[in-house]
């Protein structure tokens, strides 16, 4: 059945062509956009609609016609790979590099403070030594928070490119 339609459809397709190639009267962009669209030449439909909505956006007896060409052109612009996977990679790359500084800050203030605690427990050491644990402490913390961000988005980029190119494949299937 799909064959006879695509049969069908073809010389429609043509001869609509045609009268808009002769006559250049807008309401057949928005025609041939429809038939280009179930013809599978997405790219001669976005084209089309394109045209049409430029040609008619100032009048008013179009308007039904420009609100479903603008709902359909939206639907077969294609979401290419720059404009979905752009957001997802920043996440990413920023998750990853937080991830690694917090656990940088964080080892390293895990050694410092390991290395400054036994000396603390001598009589002068406390006093002269307390304010660089403290500091390693406090650095080692940060780096825990750091450490748990940097996790969360790199997790969230992850989902969110798991996510696009599901709808990527939706929109593909539409």
């Amino acid at each position: 059945s799909s064959a006879e339609a695509l049969a069908v459809l073809g010389p429609v397709f043509a001869e609509v062509s045609r009268a808009y190639d002769a006559t250049e009267v807008p309401f057949l962009l928005y025609w041939r956009a429809r038939l280009a669209a179930c013809l599978s030449q997405e790219e001669r439909s976005i084209d089309d609609y394109k045209m049409f909505i430029a040609a008619v956006a100032d009048q008013i007896a179009y308007a039904s016609q420009l609100s479903d060409s603008q709902i359909r052109l939206e639907r077969l612009q294609p979401a290419g790979p720059t404009q979905k996977l752009r957001p997802a990679v920043g996440l990413i790359a920023a998750g990853g590099a937080t991830l690694a500084a917090g656990l940088g800050l964080s080892i390293g203030g895990y050694q410092e403070g390991s290395s400054l605690y036994p000396g603390l427990s001598t009589a002068g050491g406390w006093d002269s030594g307390i304010d660089s644990y403290r500091a390693a402490y406090n650095a080692q913390g940060v780096g825990v928070v750091l450490a748990g961000t940097g996790t969360a988005l790199l997790t969230a980029g992850l989902v969110k490119m798991l996510v696009d190119e599901r709808l990527r494949k939706r929109s593909k299937a539409r």
